[in-house]
């Protein structure tokens, strides 16, 4: 395992206390110092699997089932649209089962609730926790608990709304689901900001090469998220303001697309993770070290 450390410690003790807690992670293939961090490339085991593998593991998860029937929903309404463009008699057919997708996708939302409840609790107990007096990491975890709490909210309304067959519940979740993604927006840029400036940094101080990649991939992972978000962000802005103004500000092929990326950069993003050889870097998370100018041999 590589260790780099620039600039040099102070404290020989300080490298050997840092050499032994990553030596004992296995996981751990390098690791450097970057703005009094320890950044490490830690091998990610999912990587190894191959495609039929990703999508059974998929498959089997209630997101995949969520998705799924996203993409089949907003697929089917564009069918829907451009059969009303040509004026074929099928538009009530394929609008029935465009129907009936989305049905079966607030339906899963069911099966989230105990992941998305979860979370809720977790980042609440964790800003509960935070430092107050380290300002970037409590108001990190303050956006990650609101992010968080809006999700869970949404998939209780949804799943309401699937229980109570009224649809007015899905609308009602449609204002939280709305806040979760700004948040999720604001959060996926921060980390992209990050990943840019400490990609920069790692290669001026020659950082191993798979500290380098790690912060690459982290870089792209955390775009593509921002993608999706922005996408969500904007489907939601554009569907209330329908329901507000009484009309549409975008012909419905355009709102269509749109949530459609949205579906697809989420999908997109789990597998780009699974996929990465190395594990995402967590900015917010990585030990911070006490580093001196002074240069030791």
């Amino acid at each position: 395992m590589k260790l780099y450390i620039v600039p040099p410690l102070q404290n020989p003790n300080l490298i050997g206390r840092i050499m032994e807690a990553i030596s004992k992670r296995t996981d751990v293939v390098a690791a450097t110092i970057i703005d009094n961090k320890i950044i490490e490339a830690t091998e990610n085991p999912s990587a190894k699997r191959s495609l039929n593998e990703h999508l059974i593991s998929f498959a089997g998860t209630s997101n995949a089932v969520f998705r799924v029937f996203q993409v089949l929903e907003r697929m089917t309404k564009l069918v829907v649209e451009a059969l009303k463009w040509t004026g074929s008699a099928l538009v009530g057919v394929y609008e029935s089962l465009a129907s009936k997708f989305l049905v079966a996708w607030t339906s899963t939302s069911v099966l989230r609730l105990p992941d998305v409840t979860t979370k809720a609790i977790k980042s609440m107990n964790d800003l509960n926790a935070a430092e107050k007096d380290v300002p970037t990491d409590f108001a990190r975890k303050a956006v990650k608990a609101v992010h968080d709490t809006t999700e869970a909210a949404a998939m209780w309304l949804y799943s309401a709304s699937f229980f109570l067959s009224n649809s007015a519940w899905k609308t009602a979740g449609d204002v939280p689901d709305l806040i979760s993604n700004a948040t999720d927006l604001q959060m996926n840029a921060e980390d992209w900001h990050l990943a840019s400036q400490v990609a920069k940094k790692a290669v001026a101080q020659n950082s191993p090469t798979e500290v380098e990649r790690a912060i690459v991939h982290t870089q792209r992972s955390s775009f593509i998220k921002m993608l999706k978000a922005a996408c969500s962000v904007a489907s939601g802005v554009l569907g209330l303001a329908a329901l507000a103004f009484g009309a549409p500000l975008l012909p419905a092929v355009a709102l269509i697309v749109i949530s459609l990326s949205s579906t697809i950069f989420a999908i997109t993003s789990h597998f780009y993770q699974e996929t990465a050889p190395y594990k995402m870097i967590d900015f917010f998370q990585n030990r911070t070290i006490q580093v001196a100018p002074a240069v030791v041999v």
